[in-house]
């Protein structure tokens, strides 16, 4: 099962303080994440090609909502485009 089809929700707590504590959490997690997904952007046409995403859409996947993680939403991108044609 890929990463990005795993349930990304985490369990549901009781206490405000272990909410808030999750949510800050995910969302520092979320950050990290869209920094390294940034990286992709480094990369040459060439290697971007190899991979089978253009400039274009890293920079699409990387300006999405941080909610959205942005390496799923490329990969759907990429699945989408190859089913296409």
């Amino acid at each position: 099962m890929s990463h990005c089809m795993a349930n990304e929700t985490t369990p549901k707590s009781n206490g405000l303080l272990a909410r808030l504590s999750g949510f800050l959490r995910t969302r520092r997690e979320q950050r990290i994440n869209r920094a390294v997904f940034k990286n992709l952007l480094a990369l040459d046409e060439h290697i971007l090609k190899d991979i089978g995403v253009t400039r274009g859409d890293v920079i699409w996947a990387a300006n999405l909502p941080i909610e959205k993680n942005a390496a799923c939403e490329l990969e759907r991108l990429k699945s989408l485009k190859l089913r296409r044609g």
